[in-house]
């Protein structure tokens, strides 16, 4: 099974317009350190378009393994391409995104020099991080990020910082 690597989410970046009736239109903002008691807990799992039944890959069983940098958090998994018909070539044609699943703890909301409306998110629960087939992500800097690390080799032994 090859291992496949993509970032999940950018942090201290707007993500793409949101809408909740109670605020009306937003954009949602990760702080850096808003997921790292999640990351370190290592209860995170992954999966294919936030599907449920997919969650198959988890910290635990070392098929995960997460790494935050300046830019974000990225995944690192040994995914299996059965019930994904083309996930390899769909990641070698830069068709894959990333995405995060996560409920949010700590929050505030505020405008930004444009006027936008921000909800800062500096606490939440990551459950999953999710590769996109097919699908728009939150942050556009995940469109396209994911690639084949080796197609032969299990997830690498990468350290949690």
């Amino acid at each position: 099974m090859p291992v496949i690597a993509w970032q999940c989410c950018t942090f201290d970046e707007l993500s793409s317009e949101r809408y909740t009736p109670e605020r009306g239109r937003y954009h949602l903002v990760l702080g850096r350190d808003s997921l790292t008691e999640s990351i370190l807990d290592g209860k995170v799992q992954a999966a294919i378009n936030h599907d449920p039944r997919g969650r198959y890959l988890a910290q635990q069983d070392d098929t995960l393994r997460l790494r935050r940098d300046a830019q974000g958090l990225w995944a690192y998994a040994t995914l299996p391409e059965f019930g994904n018909p083309g996930l390899l070539n769909r990641i070698r044609k830069r068709q894959a995104a990333g995405s995060v699943g996560i409920e949010i703890s700590r929050e505030r909301w505020e405008r930004d020099g444009q006027g936008r409306l921000l909800r800062i998110v500096t606490q939440a629960d990551l459950g999953e991080v999710s590769l996109l087939l097919g699908r728009s992500p939150a942050f556009a800097a995940t469109s396209g990020s994911a690639y084949i690390v080796d197609e032969n080799l299990h997830a690498p032994a990468i350290r949690r910082n």
